[in-house]
């Protein structure tokens, strides 16, 4: 565990920065959804970090000689998922469609 800790703590802090960066970026417009939208991108991070630290002792365990390697694929694997997932919820907007555009394609 003890060779596992600076790999937790180093991902934790990377992903708290890109989540709060993403959850920052939510558009003025959503006003009380915003709130919505911020707890679903805490919440997915949360079962992401978890997820990660389990395969990460895990690993470890399996792996008894501490392969750098494997941990630091694991973890950059987190942090880009914690970071993909943050920006789907709060970031990405599907574009808009006018109704005028719509009608015209189920013509």
């Amino acid at each position: 565990m003890k060779k596992v800790l600076p790999y937790i703590t180093l991902n934790f802090v990377m992903s708290l920065i890109l989540l709060f960066n993403n959850i920052s970026q939510i558009p003025i417009g959503d006003e009380m959804g915003a709130m919505g939208e911020m707890f679903i991108s805490l919440f997915y991070a949360l079962i992401i970090f978890i997820i990660t630290i389990a395969l990460s002792i895990g690993s470890d365990y399996i792996f008894q000689k501490g392969r750098i390697y494997i941990q630091i694929f694991i973890h950059g694997i987190c942090v880009f998922l914690i970071f993909y997932s943050s920006y789907r919820v709060c970031i990405y907007r599907e574009p808009y469609v006018p109704s005028k555009e719509i009608k015209s394609l189920n013509k």
